[in-house]
This record gives structure tokens, sequence and C-alpha cells, in this order.
């Protein structure tokens, strides 16, 4: 039983946690929308996925065998990459679309928070905290306008499990496999909420995760399979085959470290949850399988070119788990401290760790002015007749350029690896059928290449190109 100060002491608590998210979320407001403004990519990847929407919408396959006369990367599943198309037919060809999909699914993460977390006796303001903590993170603060399928991904494996949890022993359960197929048709990785709810419903009902199982792989499963096979196992070159790099236990753990140690109270409740559960040797519920499975999971950060948004999921689950933890801490002193000590975290969601500094005070912003000035190069030398090349793919496609090449890193990789015969891009090169190159990096003057230029072509480059102009891309022509 709360004593009235123990009362009063909570809601002064809840309301400076609330207070503070909500300033988060004008703050993430204001980023989405000089986000969703920005005519220009913010890393490579938005690049590369936003050709691919592009090239999908005109009806070139993207999923077509790797020759070497063409290296469209395609990495991902087609979820992400149908739904942007469709939507470009109102936008556009430009990056707003796939950025509105990305900020969408943000906010829908969110609400699968929200939803997961059942009132108790009307006692919204957990869910509520929940959601906002999801929002208010410096991460989702990076990534949630950018244009990748990441938090497409998230948003479906966190409404599929939101789902199971508030429809157990139902059979409306298995409605989970829909949202569960979208996240996995949108990154291949994105398995956790799915094992997190079959293993659920295997410790409480055999039958019931036979079922789901069978209805899973059916519906998410099967359409792949046909796909691969219409597309000659163009599918599984994609997604598979050239994900094949090396991967390192310390470029993950240290991703995971990074992330974690950032947000350790949220991590602490969930985990903690989980721990108790086990103690008490009762069943893990299916919330605690998830942020574990959330975790084991990001693995895939830890492959060559890996970053920080392969732990986006696992992140959503920390902020999901610290709010079921909250509903299950007594009134009373335990909760006045877990809120207390949640306010701290919060307090630190403004300190900007250093490995998110970049991505989070994104110098683009700034170079809008002098990227227009390429993107007019761009407009006054090109042509269909006229290929340019560059690691900038989103400033060639949103003026009018098709590409051939459109993943540097994984071409360089691939051609490392054996994977990808390089030999016509590298002939393109030496005969000067680039119109320009346009690169971030002064390649005249660097003592040894970059990792998304094989030996070869950045020989060739230094050898057969002659630069132009230095500027935030610099431009390379022929000699």
């Amino acid at each position: 039983m709360k004593r009235p100060g123990q009362r009063i002491f909570e809601r002064i608590l809840l309301s400076a946690l609330l207070l503070l998210l909500l300033v988060r979320l004008g703050l993430l407001l204001a980023r989405s929308g000089q986000t969703l403004a920005l005519p220009f990519q913010l890393d490579p990847t938005e690049g590369i996925v936003f050709s691919e929407c592009a090239m999908l919408g005109r009806g070139v396959n993207i999923y077509a065998r790797f020759s070497p006369e063409r290296f469209i990367s395609a990495p991902y599943p087609p979820a992400y990459y149908i739904i942007t198309a469709l939507l470009m037919r109102l936008t556009g060809v430009n990056l707003l679309a796939g950025r509105l999909v990305s900020l969408l699914a943000t906010w829908a993460t969110a609400g699968a928070i929200v939803y997961a977390l059942r009132p108790q006796r009307r006692a919204w303001q957990w869910p509520l905290l929940a959601g906002l903590l999801w929002v208010g993170t410096a991460p989702t603060f990076v990534w949630a306008a950018r244009l990748k399928p990441d938090l497409l991904a998230v948003a479906g494996s966190l409404a599929g499990v939101a789902w199971t949890q508030r429809h157990q022993g139902s059979k409306a359960q298995l409605w989970a496999v829909l949202p569960l197929t979208v996240a996995v048709w949108s990154k291949q990785s994105a398995l956790a909420g799915v094992v997190a709810v079959g293993l659920a419903l295997l410790l409480q009902d055999r039958r019931a995760a036979l079922r789901f199982g069978l209805l899973y792989a059916a519906v998410a499963g099967l359409p792949l399979l046909l796909a691969d096979f219409l597309l000659d196992h163009g599918l599984w070159e994609h997604l598979v085959t050239f994900h094949v790099l090396p991967w390192s236990a310390g470029r993950f753990l240290g991703h995971l470290w990074d992330v974690v140690s950032a947000h350790p109270l949220l991590f602490a409740a969930g985990l903690g949850l989980l721990a108790w559960e086990l103690t008490r040797r009762k069943r893990p519920s299916l919330l605690s399988l998830y942020i574990l499975l959330a975790l084991v999971f990001s693995f895939s950060g830890g492959t060559f070119g890996g970053y920080h948004n392969h732990y986006l999921e696992a992140l959503a689950a920390a902020c999901l788990l610290t709010g079921a933890a909250l509903q299950s801490v007594p009134a009373g002193g335990w909760r006045l401290a877990a809120l207390a000590l949640l306010l701290l975290q919060v307090g630190a969601f403004w300190w900007v760790p250093a490995w998110l500094r970049y991505e989070f005070h994104s110098p683009v912003f700034e170079q809008a002015g002098r990227l227009e000035g390429l993107a007019q190069y761009v407009r006054d030398h090109g042509g269909p007749e006229r290929e340019f090349f560059s690691d900038n793919v989103a400033l060639l496609v949103c003026n009018g350029q098709e590409v051939r090449f459109n993943d540097p890193l994984i071409m360089a990789q691939a051609a490392l690896l054996g994977l990808w015969d390089e030999s016509e891009f590298l002939r393109t090169i030496e005969q000067g059928g680039f119109e320009a190159i346009l690169w971030r990096d002064d390649l005249a003057e660097m003592g040894q290449r970059s990792n998304d230029l094989s030996p070869a072509a950045f020989a060739a480059i230094r050898r057969h190109y002659r630069i132009l102009y230095r500027d935030v891309e610099n431009v390379y022509v022929p000699r």
C-alpha cells in the first residue's frame, strides 16, 4: 500500500519522465521533418536502397543474377522495396517515399509497444512511458526517417509479439503470422520475433506451436521459395550468397556494447525480468524470450560493414521490457527507486555517445547547397548515353541517371572474395566509359585504397581518371 508521500513522489517522478520524453518527441519530430525535406542521401545505404526502389518502380528485376555487366546489390527481401516503389508513384522518384515508410514504421513500433503492455486497472502510464522511451532514444532519433528497411522489420516483429501477447491462448494469436512475415520480408535477419513467439507457444501448447510454425512456413517461407525459383535463384544469391562476408565477434560485441552501455537501465530491466522469472523457476514469458532473442539475432552487426542499426530491435525490446518491469514492480519504495533510476537514464539521452555523433550531427544537412551544385553538374553532363559512377548513388538517380553499379562496398568485397567478376567494370574505367566518377575521397592523394574499391578498381581510377575539382564529392573525369 502506497503512503501519501510515496504517491506524491511517484507522480512527480512520472511527470518529470513524461515531460522529458515529450521534449525528446518534439526533437524527433523536428529532425524527422528536416530529414524528409532533405533531397540528398544521408549515408551510402540510403542511396543504394533508393536506387533499387526506383528500378523496381520501373519494372526492373532487381534480383537478377549478378553478371560482369551489372551489379545491383538488392541485399534485402522485397517488402520494403515494393511498398516504397508504390509510394513513389505519389511522391515521385525521390527519397521522400522511403523515408516516410521508415518514419511510419517507427511510430508503428511505438504503438506496438503500447499495445503489448495491456493496461492494468486503466494504468496507461506504463505502456505510454515504454512507447515514449523508444522514440526518445538517440539511435531512434538518427534512424527513424532513414531510407532503410530496418524500422519496417522492427515494426513487423514488435507487432507480431504484441499481438501474441494480447491474444495468448486464443486462435486469434495465429494472426501474428502476418506482421512477422512483414518483418522477415523486410530484413532476412529479423527472426527474433517469430522465434520468440514459437518458443513461447511451444512452452504452453505444442499443438498451437505446430499450427503456428506450419502457418508461418506457408505464409512467409513458401512465397519466397517460389520467387527464388521463378527468379532463377537470384533471390538466394542476393539475400544469402553475397552476405557471406567476413564476420567478427569483436565487431559484433563492440557494437553491442556501444548500444547496451548507452542504455544500461533499459537492458538491465529487460534482462532482469528474465532472470527473475528463471530464478523463480517460472517459464520464461514471451516478452523475456523476445529481448534475449533480439540480442542474439543482432549478430548481423558483426558482419563486415555492419553498424549499430542492426541493434534497433534489441533496443525496442528493451523499451518494451522496461514498461513490463515497471508494471511488475509493486507500488512503494521499489517503484520509486526504479523511476528515479529511469529518470537518470532518460536524462542521459541528451548525451550523444561518440559512436553515434557523426550520424547524429550529419554534415549532409549543412552541405545541401554544395550538393545541389553537384546535382546540377549531373543534370548538365548526364543523359541516356552518358554513364556515371559514384558512392552517392541517390545524387545520380534523383537527377535522371540510371546506374549499372550501385554498391561499391559490396562490389569490392565480392570481387576480393571471388564472388563477382569485375572485368567489365574495370574495362569501363580503363576506356573512360564513365562520363564522370563522383567520389567522397580524394583518390589522387590517398596513400591506400578505401574499403569500397578493390585494388584493381582503385588503381584503374587513379591511372585513367583525373580530378576535375574537389568538393563534397570529388569529380573525376577521363584523362
